[in-house]
């Protein structure tokens, strides 16, 4: 892919892996900005990405320690946001499918879940509305 230089308020940036190899990808939410073939996510292949890319507002991601690593060092007034995704399947990575104590019997509750989104709302909103 050809660099645009266009500057995007937010880019979700993640990796992919198919048959041994990831693929870093750059996106937008409606289009791919660029990505980067590599062995794993690490600092070099995230910064051989993200170099390519004008800073954006904010940035999302998935909780690797690499990229965040590199966003501070190339990208250091973008604001970096864990992705929601990620969040849920770190949770239930955490809790089991049949809890037994109770903070998993609540934590897993259909009510729980519901509540947990009750606060998202009221949260101010750190990038405008776009499109």
């Amino acid at each position: 892919m050809v660099p645009t230089g266009e500057v995007h308020d937010q880019i979700m940036l993640d990796g992919t892996y198919f048959n041994g190899w990831c693929v870093l990808i750059a996106y937008t939410g409606t289009h791919v900005i660029d990505w980067q073939w590599c062995d794993q996510e690490k600092n070099a292949s995230w910064t051989a990405l993200i170099s390519r890319i004008p800073a954006p507002v904010a940035a999302i991601v998935d909780g690797n320690g690499p990229l965040t690593t590199t966003i501070k060092r190339l990208w250091p007034t973008t604001r970096i946001q864990r992705c929601h995704f990620h969040i849920r399947q770190a949770a239930h990575r955490y809790l089991t499918r049949r809890p037994v104590l109770p903070a998993n019997k609540e934590l897993s509750s259909p009510g729980f879940r519901r509540g947990s989104f009750s606060w998202f709302p009221k949260q101010p909103r750190v990038l405008p509305r776009t499109g």
